[in-house]
């Protein structure tokens, strides 16, 4: 099988899919979540501070980057463990949030939305 990652198109095809692999679960639970959060009855602040929740690790992208760059396993590439390692903690909180029961655990429901995405920063800092 040859290394798609080996010619430019290749590596542009993998960053372009790794950062679909991103949206997708940002924009599912920044709207879907939202909207459902909108049905069961809790208000605009609340909705407003979990959305605002899920862009934090946005704002700290500047803070992970030096700590990619300085912890990098060689086993598998320097970034490569990076990249997979968010990926993987992204699914698996994603999976474990699916059977929340959302009106009581609204502050763990918080926490399984936004870790992913603070997995995901590590990612991010990697491919750039």
């Amino acid at each position: 099988m040859p290394n798609l990652l080996a010619t430019k198109n290749g590596r542009l095809a993998a960053l372009f899919f790794l950062y679909v692999t991103e949206g997708i679960p940002l924009g599912f639970t920044a709207t879907a979540l939202a909207t459902d959060m909108r049905r069961m009855g809790l208000g605009p602040k609340d909705i407003g501070a979990f959305v605002a929740s899920l862009y934090l690790p946005w704002a700290w992208k500047w803070a992970i980057g030096p700590v990619v760059d300085v912890v990098a396993p060689d086993r598998f590439g320097r970034r490569r463990a990076w990249i997979v390692g968010a990926q993987a903690l992204m699914a698996g909180t994603l999976l474990c949030g699916m059977g929340f029961d959302r009106p009581r655990g609204q502050p763990c429901l918080r926490f399984l939305s936004l870790y992913p995405f603070l997995s995901l920063r590590g990612a991010d800092a990697a491919l750039e």
